[in-house]
């Protein structure tokens, strides 16, 4: 497996919002959770350098870890979890009737590999696609900032 790399990747992580996270990623294989934490990493990262995104808040999902910028709510929340169609793959999963995932592929139009308007997957076994990666997450943390406008 290819290590996650990129600053996203490097940095701690900020302490987990409750136990309930904790054990979600606990059981995530080492490949999924290298992967899926380095997301996390990221996340949070990009809300605090970007202008109006404000506070992250971290829950479960369908017992998957979710995220969404609260305070203000400028985003719509991604939720982060395995991808059952490959044992090699997570996915990051938007609403599906947002328009995260159209405005996605008008950016990156030969994209990592996505789930119709659901998900962009990432593959465990292979460097992130950090800048793809970062400009998925901006949409999806400033979906709200755009609709408002």
């Amino acid at each position: 497996m290819a290590p996650a790399t990129a600053d996203d990747a490097s940095s701690v992580h900020p302490p987990y919002s409750n136990t309930g996270i904790a054990d979600a990623y606990a059981r995530f294989s080492d490949p999924e959770r290298t992967i899926l934490l380095a997301v996390r990493r990221l996340i949070y990262r990009l809300a605090t350098e970007t202008t109006g995104v404000g506070a992250i808040e971290e829950s479960l999902k369908w017992g998957s870890p979710s995220y969404l910028a609260v305070s203000p709510r400028t985003g719509t929340p991604l939720r982060l979890d395995r991808h059952t169609g490959d044992e090699n793959t997570v996915g990051i999963y938007v609403h599906c009737q947002s328009r995260v995932m159209e405005q996605f592929k008008v950016v990156h139009p030969s994209s990592p590999r996505t789930l119709g308007a659901r998900a962009l997957l990432l593959h465990t076994d292979k460097a992130l696609p950090t800048a793809a990666l970062c400009d998925f997450l901006l949409i999806a943390l400033t979906y709200r900032l755009r609709t408002r406008r």
